[in-house]
């Protein structure tokens, strides 16, 4: 498990926050512009890309 020193955790916070405001952003916009240009399934090729994405962070988590 990850966990931040105390002295850091304010910042460490701080960072997850902007992150996850970031995504919140984005998230959207890419399914927008993924729509956009598959018209003609674009909720199937929404649910390949994410799925697609899924799988590839999925493989990024070690699990002890």
């Amino acid at each position: 498990m990850l966990v931040s020193p105390p002295e850091v955790v304010g910042l460490a916070n701080g960072i997850a926050q902007s992150i996850v405001s970031l995504a919140r952003f984005l998230g959207p916009v890419l399914g927008g512009y993924v729509s956009r240009c598959c018209m003609a399934y674009p909720a199937l090729s929404n649910d390949q890309i994410s799925f697609g994405l899924s799988v590839f962070q999925m493989e990024q988590v070690d699990i002890p």
